[in-house]
């Protein structure tokens, strides 16, 4: 019943194919279609074969046709075995209209005779030329990428859906393909669960191929890997892959690279090593610096303050007068030298870091401006500061260090005209400016001058003129407080420093502004008691003569016990202490102080350090504010003590 004929509104479809004449099927095929006698010349041949050769081939032999060398080399034999009764299939290339090379699968059908004679054959041709292209460019790109693979030092593998190694091959020389093969191995397994050791270091691959992204430069470094020889060797390699789809388009797997970059990271493991041994010995250089700074600064002090005791003495004695402002002057060379040098090491070390608090700019300027005036009438240049009653949000020390140096360097670089220091707000900052007229900076050197020891203009390296490190202090603090430094500068024009400070809280600013002016190193000190602590008997001495020359009345100790054990025993009373912070055996001035306890009244107490001023001043905190810091110029420490002694008296009378 299932093959039984359909009946109702259906149509019926016809049995018999509509009468539709052969040569007008023939006429519209896309392909050559021709009839070829015995005697080789074309009887039939359909429009395609015209179009195709751009003339009627109709009464041409084949020979002109395709070709008489194309004839005679191999297309007669083909045209004996069919014209002997055998059907072919072959393909032939041959020149067309235009000089177009065109390549055609070309079948022979012979015409039998009912007798079995042949009196001719009928030929097909289709035009293959772009499936013959396209396989030629396929077998050509086939070959780039083999002779690309044969000169890599890469593996190449494929990994299916599961992550199982399901490809490897190594076109290189140079690699051994069980090096390779282990390497993929450990790494398809750590991929595979992030449950085993090495998640965290491979998580984010394990996130790309669960994702099915590329994974990129996956490294393992430093496996140790069994060669073909059988021989374990250390190598680091790197993995890449991309995700692949099979005919379907449905995910399969993994294809990728392996490549050894042991060589590369050995370079770069060396590299690393030596700037790390670079970095430390920098680092251990600038600690030595900064914890010797202490020791260094002593002999100066010493020396600065015998100076000035016997500067006292030779009142009158013109030449020996001279000769020690010649020692003055060398001393204060070596100080500026040592006190930026043991700065940069600071910097360096990492020893320095900013205390910002709010406070009013112009006190900074104004101490600038007293300190500078002097220099710059010296040299007949006009110093101006613009008036600023902004308040700042910065390390003030470190700011007036900044602002220190651009103004010696502006100094230094100009002979004639004018200094000016800026103050102009910009949104929520204050940018201050050092202006000057001076010889100018070369555009190539202006990123130069921030390298430590570079100078302009003095190739003698007179030392008179700094170490040249002046500007790299002031680029290592702009780093620190986050105000980087811009520079304008143009060769006999002069140049510009500027850089931006955060503008800070009026009313979180300090209400006690400091007026520090010149000292005036007349005031007596006559009948003062001090009382003097110090651990390096040098200084202790030279300070002990500078303040005998005062008049002052001095009693000398190295330590806590020491000092305690001579107030009891001289009845001495102290006006005033004076004492180094850091002392021998780990006493610092604090605990000597502690010592005293009792035997003293509250008399004000000036510390000097030669360490790291900062820390010092940080470890005194509120309770000691006045701190000096080594090598002590004498003039500062006679105003000091002046107004110390006043204050301290108008105290005790109210």
């Amino acid at each position: 019943m299932k093959n039984r004929p359909q009946t109702g509104t259906f149509r019926t479809v016809a049995t018999n194919p509509p009468d539709i004449p052969f040569k007008l099927m023939i006429e519209a095929l896309p392909a050559i279609v021709c009839f070829i006698d015995n005697d080789e010349v074309i009887r039939y041949a359909n429009p395609f074969s015209t179009r195709l050769f751009g003339y009627d081939i109709v009464g041409h032999p084949v020979s002109a046709v395709i070709g008489v060398d194309t004839y005679h080399r191999e297309h007669q034999e083909r045209v004996e075995k069919t014209l002997a009764g055998q059907r072919l299939n072959f393909e032939i290339g041959l020149s067309v209209r235009d000089d177009q090379y065109i390549y055609l699968a070309v079948q022979h059908i012979p015409n039998v005779q009912a007798d079995g004679t042949v009196n001719g054959y009928l030929a097909h041709a289709v035009d293959i030329s772009a499936r013959r292209r396209a396989a030629a460019e396929l077998a050509e790109s086939r070959q780039r990428f083999e002779d690309f693979a044969s000169t890599s030092s890469d593996w190449f593998w494929e990994a299916d859906k599961n992550m199982h190694l399901t490809v490897f091959s190594s076109s290189g020389e140079r690699r051994d393909d069980l090096t390779g093969r282990a390497v993929m191995a450990e790494l398809l397994e750590l991929l595979k669960s992030h449950k085993r050791e090495g998640y965290q270091k491979y998580s984010n691959s394990f996130k790309d191929l669960i994702e099915r992204r590329p994974l990129h430069d996956i490294r393992i470094v430093r496996g140790q890997y069994r060669n073909t020889n059988h021989k374990l060797s250390d190598r680091d390699f790197s993995v890449s892959g991309k995700p692949f789809n099979d005919a379907k388009g449905n995910y399969a797997g993994y294809r990728g690279t392996a490549t050894d970059i042991t060589n590369q990271m050995d370079i770069e493991r060396t590299m690393r090593d030596a700037l790390e041994r670079a970095e430390r010995a920098t680092i251990a250089k600038s600690r030595f610096l900064a914890a010797a700074s202490h020791d260094l600064r002593q002999p100066l002090q010493a020396i600065r303050l015998l100076n000035a005791a016997l500067n006292e003495y030779l009142a009158g004695d013109d030449i020996a007068l001279n000769i020690l402002r010649d020692s003055e002057r060398t001393v204060a060379v070596m100080d500026n030298l040592l006190s930026s040098l043991l700065d940069l090491s600071r910097l360096e070390s990492g020893a320095v870091v900013p205390e910002p608090q709010n406070f009013h700019i112009a006190d900074l300027l104004n101490r600038l401006r007293t300190e500078f005036g002097r220099s710059a009438a010296g040299k007949n240049l006009t110093l101006k500061f613009i008036d600023c009653q902004q308040v700042v949000l910065s390390d003030p020390m470190m700011l007036e260090s900044i602002l220190r140096n651009l103004l010696t360097n502006a100094l230094r670089y100009t002979e004639s005209g004018k200094i000016l220091v800026g103050c102009r707000r910009r949104g929520g900052f204050l940018r201050l400016s050092v202006w000057d007229t001076g010889i100018g900076i070369p555009e190539a050197q202006q990123m130069q001058i921030f390298d430590p020891f570079f100078q302009i203009g003095n190739p003698d390296r007179d030392t008179r003129q700094g170490l040249g490190l002046g500007l790299s202090i002031v680029a290592g603090m702009a780093r620190l407080l986050d105000c980087p430094i811009r520079l304008q500068s143009a060769p006999g024009k002069g140049s510009v420093f500027s850089f931006d400070v955060p503008l800070g809280d009026p009313l979180q600013a300090r209400k006690d502004r400091q007026d520090i002016h010149s000292p005036n190193v007349s005031w007596n000190l006559a009948g003062t008691r001090a009382l003097l602590i110090e651990d390096d008997k040098p200084a202790l001495d030279a300070l002990e003569k500078l303040l005998s020359m005062w008049k002052m009345q001095v009693l000398c100790g190295t330590s806590g016990a020491d000092v305690e054990q001579k107030l009891r025993a001289q009845q001495f009373k102290p006006d005033l202490i004076i004492s180094d912070y850091r002392l021998e055996a780990g006493e610092t001035g604090v605990d000597a102080l502690l010592h005293i306890e009792g035997l003293v009244d509250d008399v004000p107490v000036i510390f000097m350090t030669g360490d790291d001023f900062t820390q010092v001043q940080n470890a005194l905190g509120s309770s000691y504010p006045h701190l000096l810091h080594k090598p002590v110029a004498p003039a500062k420490l006679r105003a000091l003590i002046r107004n110390l002694m006043r204050k301290h008296i108008a105290r005790s009378k109210s």
